[in-house]
């Protein structure tokens, strides 16, 4: 099935900007890197909003945890 997930990213109060973009760099390659190769069939970074929106293909609820839980965010 075809599930769309969205994602409000929240920067914590003590994380500087510089480690804040570095975090969220390394989830943007670990997307893109599903995006070919896994269940992530396209993903959008939404612009001028700390949010992210993904359509995957699963086959149960289960392995959208799975999914959401392996990202580095």
């Amino acid at each position: 099935m075809l599930v769309m997930m969205t994602a409000d990213i929240a920067k914590p109060e003590n994380t500087s900007n510089k480690e804040f973009f570095e975090v969220w760099r390394k989830e943007s390659v670990a997307a893109l890197a599903a995006a070919k190769e896994g269940p992530v069939k396209a993903i959008w970074k939404v612009a001028g909003e700390y949010q992210v929106i993904a359509v995957m293909e699963v086959d149960t609820g289960d392995q959208i945890d799975e999914i959401v839980h392996s990202l580095p965010i």
